[in-house]
């Protein structure tokens, strides 16, 4: 019996220890930006440099209108661009950006978020919990590796029991 619980206990730890180190590795991926979608980043750079309206045929724009939906009344069939109101003072850095959607009749929807509101977006990783989740599982398959080591010991220890 006690190869048996020696067995999954190394098991255990070994499972546990893989966890933990990718939960680590998936939470400093995230920490880095790995884990951002690319629609979402190409969007943030269209934001800052770019001076036209973006296509809403254009994927950074179809991800963009998934999270930031126009207007109630307005049909997607009507828009044709992504735009934005820049407020800067002489050629410095922006005070204010704000989007909206460009219908086919050239007019403009009310705004629909703020550059503030889309970085943070963009910065989302899809699967935020994954790391921790990993980490969690791992953590207590260590600790059950643990608690199985301290009762094999504490049976090896004891004496026999004779009637």
């Amino acid at each position: 019996m006690m190869a048996g619980l020696e067995t999954v206990r190394w098991w255990l730890k070994g499972t546990g220890l893989t966890a933990l180190a990718l939960g680590v590795a998936l939470g400093l991926a995230d920490l880095r930006g790995w884990l951002r979608q690319p629609s979402r980043t190409a969007f943030v750079q269209w934001a800052q440099n770019s001076r036209s309206g973006l296509p809403v045929s254009e994927a950074p724009a179809q991800a963009f209108m998934r999270r930031f939906p126009p207007p109630e009344g307005v049909a997607l069939g009507q828009m044709t661009h992504v735009t934005k109101y820049v407020q800067r003072l002489d050629n410095g850095p922006a005070l204010e950006v704000a989007f909206n959607y460009m219908l086919a009749d050239e007019s403009r929807t009310s705004y629909v978020a703020t550059l503030e509101q889309v970085q943070a977006w963009a910065d989302e990783s899809p699967y935020p919990w994954l790391a921790w989740v990993l980490t969690l599982v791992g953590f207590l398959e260590v600790a059950g590796s643990t608690a199985m080591e301290w009762y094999i010991d504490r049976s090896a220890r004891r004496p026999a029991y004779t009637a």
